[in-house]
């Protein structure tokens, strides 16, 4: 009896234990985006997994929960001509989708979050020049998702689909320009808007671009406002949004002085806020060679901003005092592209490009926008290859996409169990092609207080995805059960991802 409780025990210990670590095979380096988190669920991941056979492939959509117990494994099966576009998830359900030029058709895939899949569907787009410009983004409420597209008849535009999870069409906008050229560059949802960044050009090919804030009701689809982001002075370029409770929406990123939306080096930032129908509550832009400065010496910080980086706002954050905070991360276009830890995505003519992702800034604003503190959090930098194609385009589609294939190093913003606010980042040490050792990091981002920087080193028993060159491994952070994180490595070179649950906690 007792060898028999023992061994039970002994099973359940190792059937604890074994949760708290999972190892996937069989992924390939081709369209792997990191794996993601579902607040208060698990993990996801998706990756190209092999050939299967009768001119078709398959990619793969698997499910854990909180303790890295296997939900699912869901295939999806396309053909070998087909190439992956996007996956979201809107807190409900996954959206997937395919695009295949020499069917000229895009399939689509929905699948809950217990991996069923709900609905496959495979529809003709006789146009490729707008077939290409497909792209999804989620409803953040799980009502459903936007597909947004170019459209050409006499006329170049754009189009807005509201689908629901059958893919059934719950209301559709469309917009052109009697000259010239409009398209979307991003989206984003919440609190009953949808939010788009509009672009609009005289002409096909001229630079000159006009970029707007357009908002629609999310649930008709009916355009509430429109704000155009050229002053007379400067264009601003948002790489991130927040839509309070009321449709109010705060948005921050860099600005160029003119009317231009690609540069080598921004000229400064700004901070928008609108109200709920449109009109502007606060704009402050400050330059990085004097306003930026200026604030740094209020601070009585001991360091500089140089080089007028490029840089994406990753989070704002609403303060209880009434004021924001806004987690930035810098980055510019690198001269030689000869320090490349990996190159992401591709199939495009132009040639890659190079960037260097670089140091943190955290901007914290008053309720009337002002900046009234700024820290710098130092650490190596990292060097990303880009897609010719996205890179060209700048501003903010070139944020997004590095955001999208995991470029830059911010994993997410925490509260630690002291009540310290924290944002966690991954990075290496060493950013030199063939080397680097990869750490977590744990950083207190406290108004008005200097930053405490905790650079946890990666456990020797993660040896067999370390001891391989960098540019074979890809790593990142997640949310998890409180006072846990969720580290995962993906070695290209072996094919394989391993989950870990950490400690979150600093010394």
């Amino acid at each position: 009896m007792k060898n028999l409780i023992l061994s039970l025990i002994l099973l359940i210990l190792a059937g604890t234990i074994q949760s708290q670590t999972v190892q996937i095979n069989g992924v390939r380096g081709k369209d792997f985006r990191g794996v993601k988190s579902i607040e208060d669920k698990g993990f996801y991941t998706f990756y190209f997994s092999e050939r299967a056979g009768k001119g078709m492939i398959e990619y793969v959509l698997e499910l854990y929960d909180l303790d890295l117990n296997l939900i699912k494994k869901v295939p999806m099966q396309v053909r070998k001509t087909a190439l992956m576009k996007g996956g979201e998830f809107n807190g409900k359900d996954f959206l997937f989708y395919f695009i295949d030029l020499n069917k000229k058709t895009n399939t689509f895939f929905v699948i809950d979050d217990q991996g069923n899949i709900v609905k496959e569907e495979t529809v003709p787009n006789k146009k490729i020049a707008t077939a290409m410009s497909t792209r999804i983004f989620p409803a953040s409420d799980g009502s459903g998702f936007y597909v947004t597209q170019s459209v050409k008849e006499k006329k170049w535009g754009y189009q807005i689909q509201k689908v629901d999870r059958d893919m059934q069409v719950m209301w559709e906008k469309t917009y052109s320009r009697d000259k010239g050229w409009a398209g979307i560059s991003v989206a984003e949802s919440g609190n009953g808007r949808l939010v788009i960044i509009s672009l609009e050009k005289p002409s096909l090919m001229s630079k000159k671009v006009m970029g707007k804030v357009v908002a629609f009701d999310d649930r008709s689809g009916d355009k509430i406002y429109e704000y155009e982001l050229y002053n007379g002075e400067l264009t601003a370029q948002p790489t991130s949004f927040l839509i309070e409770d009321d449709g109010t929406v705060v948005t921050a990123g860099m600005y160029f002085d003119g009317m231009k939306w690609v540069s080598t080096n921004s000229d400064g930032v700004f901070f928008l806020k609108l109200k709920p129908n449109g009109d502007k509550e606060i704009f402050n832009a400050i330059d990085w060679d004097n306003g930026i400065q200026d604030a740094l010496k209020a601070t009585s910080r001991k360091f500089s901003i140089g080089s007028k980086p490029k840089v994406v706002f990753h989070e704002i954050i609403q303060s209880p005092d009434g004021g924001y905070q806004v987690v930035s991360e810098t980055f510019r276009k690198t001269v030689k592209a000869g320090t490349v830890l990996g190159a992401m995505g591709g199939g495009g003519q132009a040639p890659p490009m190079g960037f260097t992702v670089m140091d943190y800034i955290i901007f914290n604003y008053d309720d009337q926008g002002n900046p009234v503190d700024i820290n710098k959090i130092e650490k190596p930098y990292k060097s990303a290859l880009v897609d010719g194609n996205i890179a060209s385009a700048g501003g903010v589609a070139l944020a997004y996409y590095m955001k999208q294939f995991k470029m830059f190093t911010y994993e997410f913003e925490t509260e630690l169990e002291n009540g310290d606010k924290a944002i966690v980042y991954t990075n290496f040490e060493d950013a030199k092609l063939g080397t680097g050792n990869p750490y977590l990091g744990i950083t207190t981002i406290n108004k008005g207080e200097e930053s405490k920087t905790e650079k946890r080193p990666l456990s020797k028993k993660y040896a067999a995805y370390l001891a391989g060159s960098a540019a074979n491994l890809k790593l990142g952070a997640l949310k998890a059960k409180p006072g846990k994180v969720c580290m995962y490595f993906f070695d290209k070179k072996k094919k394989a991802i391993n989950l870990v649950l950490e400690d979150l906690t600093m010394n």
